[in-house]
């Protein structure tokens, strides 16, 4: 299992997050559990899970260039696993 494996693992175990893709050493996770699709905004829990995620792995895992963002109600977690 390489290390894109356990951390994609990693992540989905813990939360809400979901794999979207991988671009080379760069993963991307997603997730709207608690956002408002209605009125397009992101949840504020996922929100602070993404920021939680990104504290963890930053600790248990050799990433860089860590990133969350949203767009309408979707929050998103980048990172690069070096």
């Amino acid at each position: 299992m390489t290390n894109k494996d356990s951390i994609i693992i990693h992540v989905e175990k813990m939360s809400g997050f979901n794999h979207d893709e991988t671009y080379g050493n760069t993963l991307t996770f997603s997730t709207r559990d608690h956002g408002n699709v209605g009125d397009e905004e992101p949840g504020e829990e996922d929100i602070k899970m993404a920021y939680q995620i990104a504290g963890d792995i930053r600790h248990q895992y050799d990433v860089k260039n860590i990133e969350v963002f949203s767009v309408d109600e979707w929050v998103y977690l980048e990172f690069e696993v070096v």
